[in-house]
């Protein structure tokens, strides 16, 4: 059983890639609860906590289901982003991979689907890039198309 946790900015292709990689995979994603019963994107800033809570929750169904592939589909920036899905996996029995998603942010903020500013894509760039994550978790960089 395996857990892929993807980090990128937005518009760094997060989606397609899993759609690509892992079509089958069981996904969770903070972006799942503003997509209204039609399925129109509905972002509201004022519930993103609200967002990430309820995905961590779908999260932790899923491993205690014992779903075969899971797969995070949200930024994580950083690693304390990070921390709550490596804790889980690991406290389930779940191999995990993080998975970074590199992209020019310039292209990202030009192709993201959630009308994320240009200015909060350069943000996440930063943080995305600094890398900072523990030197001891599976991780990978892939270049984004």
């Amino acid at each position: 059983m395996k857990v892929k946790i993807l980090r990128g900015i937005s518009g760094a292709g997060k989606s397609t890639y899993t759609r690509a990689h892992y079509p089958n995979a069981y996904v969770v994603s903070a972006d799942l609860f503003f997509i209204d019963p039609q399925g129109n994107y509905n972002f509201d800033a004022s519930k993103l906590g609200e967002a990430h809570a309820s995905c961590f929750k779908n999260y932790i169904k899923a491993l205690i289901d014992g779903q075969d592939l899971i797969v995070v589909d949200n930024t994580n920036t950083t690693a304390w982003e990070c921390s709550p899905y490596v804790a889980g996996a690991c406290a389930y029995g779940y191999e995990y991979e993080i998975i970074t998603l590199e992209c020019d942010p310039d292209i990202a903020a030009n192709r993201n689907v959630h009308k994320v500013p240009k200015k909060s894509v350069f943000d996440m760039h930063k943080k995305v890039s600094s890398k900072q994550l523990p030197p001891f978790w599976n991780h990978k960089i892939v270049k984004a198309k």
